[in-house]
């Protein structure tokens, strides 16, 4: 049980590192071509 939710616990967080990173890319990007 243990190793089943930290491994859906680092599945999650690497998600959202990929998704945080994958918006901020973008964005700032954006921010530098409007500026």
């Amino acid at each position: 049980m243990a190793a089943t939710g930290t491994a859906a616990t680092a599945a999650t967080g690497k998600l959202l590192v990929v998704l945080l990173l994958g918006l901020t890319a973008p964005a700032a990007a954006l921010a530098g071509y409007i500026e």
